[in-house]
């Protein structure tokens, strides 16, 4: 009802909440925002991303991205039934190492 997105992190070896942003759009553009000030300055190194549902809102979230990383290898693929299954259907993430 209040549209509040989660976004968390791995640290350590465990999830943590991150912040939490009203709305999807806007928390797919925060998400950019915190991998170009975290991200790994090594071109070598891919990205990825992990979907549960490929909507319209995950498939502009994948071209943004691939204009941020430039020519930096991108993998995508589907959550898997274990993660979806508490995620739901909407669940998102973007993998990277960072500084």
């Amino acid at each position: 009802m209040l549209n509040i997105n989660p976004i968390m992190e791995v640290a350590e070896g465990k999830f943590k909440p991150l912040e939490k942003v009203r709305g999807r759009k806007k928390a797919l553009n925060r998400i950019i925002e915190i991998m170009k000030l975290r991200k790994s300055d090594q071109q070598d190194e891919a990205v990825g991303i992990v979907y549960g549902d490929q909507d319209e809102l995950v498939l502009n979230f994948i071209e943004q991205l691939q204009k941020t990383i430039g020519n930096q290898k991108l993998m995508i693929n589907s959550v898997g039934s274990a993660v979806g299954v508490h995620t739901g259907p909407s669940a998102l993430g973007i993998f990277f190492l960072s500084k």
